[in-house]
């Protein structure tokens, strides 16, 4: 008995675990119609459907989360051991664990410059952070949360919550008549901003009754609603900016909440010495200073509230 392709096997994987086809597509660097024909030729190998498509997305089924159960395992196993080989190869390797987030919005779209421009000759393997199990290989993590204890921990940007939509969604100052979108699901822990608690720290009047109507995304998928126009999502400054700078998404209103929590770049004490995790580093600060400015802040003024 003939095994189901191998490729179209790593695309349902990648799409299951991010919830978004196009999400996959830029984790898998092809196309997202590359990514749907590889799942529509495994569905059709296993005579089952994987995925439930509503126009706007998928949702997996209960056969594709056991499928997913059995296949997340064997593809760790080999990556790991892809990985030893690379990194018995000349080239330096540097593994970095991220919130998937932060590498589909702002991480993965600037990887080729450091490895043409700032380290050439060094490979950088991203790792998501969710699945992921913290090793000895690890040389540096970008974390969500709060780490002002950890002397290994470095704060990358000050963070603000604000709201987001498509152009033409945005009304005249106001987010009377717009569809509030929201998180399915966060991983466990994140101090993340909902509707509820940013209208009330906005003191935004007469939105609490609606404040959690309106459909539920996954942590990729949710800006795509966004950029398709069916209505404003919470966002961070970090991810929010290559949208905001292409004009694909912009700000409804003014009001922002402060946030406790931000990205942090973690290097274990023993890595500090190594000159291209150091580069790396350099980069990445760089980097976020050409976005933020040395503060690591939005330069645009915004009306400020906090929370209560």
């Amino acid at each position: 008995m003939s095994l189901p392709s191998l490729n179209a096997m790593h695309a349902f994987v990648t799409v299951a675990r991010l919830g978004s086809v196009t999400a996959a597509a830029h984790a898998l660097f092809v196309t997202p119609s590359a990514v749907s024909r590889q799942i529509r030729t495994l569905e059709r190998d296993l005579g089952q459907p994987l995925f439930e498509r509503n126009g706007r997305g998928v949702r997996i089924t209960s056969i594709g989360k056991h499928l997913q159960q059995g296949l997340d395992p064997a593809f760790a196993q080999i990556l790991e051991t892809v990985e030893r080989l690379r990194r018995s190869a000349d080239r330096e390797t540097i593994i970095v664990r991220v919130p998937p987030i932060f590498a589909v919005t702002w991480l993965v779209p600037r990887l080729q410059r450091f490895s043409r421009l700032a380290a050439p000759g060094t490979n950088v393997i991203v790792h998501d952070i969710l699945t992921a199990k913290t090793s000895p290989d690890i040389a540096l993590t970008i974390e969500w949360g709060r780490f002002d204890d950890d002397p290994n921990a470095e704060k990358l940007a000050e963070v603000e919550f604000f709201p987001v939509c498509s152009p033409g969604v945005a009304g005249n100052g106001s987010l009377a008549g717009v569809t509030l979108l929201h998180h399915e699901r966060l991983p466990e822990g994140w101090g993340w901003a909902d509707w509820p608690t940013f209208l009330e720290a906005a003191g935004i009047a007469g939105a609490d009754a609606d404040a959690d109507a309106g459909p539920r995304f996954s942590q990729t998928l949710i800006f795509e609603a966004a950029r398709d126009g069916l209505g404003a999502a919470i966002t961070d400054t970090v991810l929010a900016h290559d949208d905001l700078a292409a004009g694909r998404l912009v700000r409804p209103i003014a009001e922002s909440m402060a946030s406790e929590d931000s990205y942090w770049l973690l290097i274990p004490a023993h890595l500090r010495g190594r000159p291209d995790v150091m580069a790396f580093r350099a980069w990445l600060q760089d980097e976020l200073a050409a976005c933020f400015g040395a503060a690591g802040k939005d330069a645009a003024p915004r009306r400020k509230t906090r929370r209560r």
